[in-house]
């Protein structure tokens, strides 16, 4: 006798829950409020470091600025002409002046006070790039530029010295100062902020040295400021 084996057959179970794994929805909104707090994170970062290293670079930049005006200056300064007694008598009556003298003072032209310095140096500086030499009347102005800031401007004229006067084609030493202030100082160290050496107020003398300080920067942000003294090499004492 043959005997069909019993064979059950099973009905997968449709009732059963799903085995497969997933992301509900409010796993996914934490994962993007994390996401959003690391890039942020890391904006604002990259954001601090640009703008420090602008800072930095913005520093160096005035630095490299005021080094080279004060240097300009100081060169000037330092190979002034003074022309001494006995050669050197003041001017008399009805006389002019001696064109050699050493003058500074404020231009209150523009509502601004602008300091205004002049003085005759062996560092000529010729515009068409050739050599220099011979007796130079310079004078060091500011003019006011398009960023309500001021160029220094540096005038240079050879013997016969004409009359002074403001001229775009003046080289710029400097650009984006903010204020500059020029303090003469005297014989018995008193800083002064005007100096006229043909003037009896000051004893027809010639300054010890000059002080000159600089504010540079945008209009926008807090100034920086540089400063030197420069000591003349030759002076004209008082004839008191």
């Amino acid at each position: 006798m043959n005997h069909t084996p019993n064979t059950k057959h099973k009905t997968p179970n449709t009732n059963h829950p799903s085995t497969s794994s997933g992301f509900t929805l409010l796993e996914i909104m934490i994962a993007i409020f994390i996401f959003s707090i690391v890039i942020s994170t890391i904006v604002i970062s990259y954001r601090s470091l640009f703008g420090a290293t602008g800072a930095i670079e913005s520093h160096i930049t005035d630095s490299e600025r005021a080094r080279s005006c004060l240097e300009r200056i100081r060169t000037d300064l330092r190979s002034s002409y003074v022309l001494l007694p006995p050669e050197y008598q003041p001017a008399g009556f009805n006389e002019e002046p001696n064109p050699f003298g050493f003058l500074g003072g404020t231009d209150f032209g523009g509502g601004t006070d602008r300091p205004r310095l002049g003085f005759t140096t062996l560092a000529h500086v010729p515009k068409d790039g050739g050599e220099g030499q011979g007796l130079a009347q310079i004078w060091y102005y500011l003019q006011r530029n398009q960023t309500d800031a001021y160029h220094l401007r540096r005038s240079d004229h050879l013997y016969p010295f004409p009359e002074f006067e403001e001229r775009n084609t003046d080289p710029i030493v400097c650009d984006q100062i903010q204020s500059m202030t020029i303090t003469y100082i005297d014989d018995e160290g008193t800083p002064l902020d005007e100096w006229n050496s043909e003037s009896d107020d000051f004893d027809y003398a010639t300054p010890r040295a000059v002080h000159v300080t600089l504010q540079l920067g945008n209009p926008d942000e807090p100034p920086r400021t540089y400063e030197n003294r420069i000591y003349l090499p030759v002076h004209r004492e008082p004839r008191g």
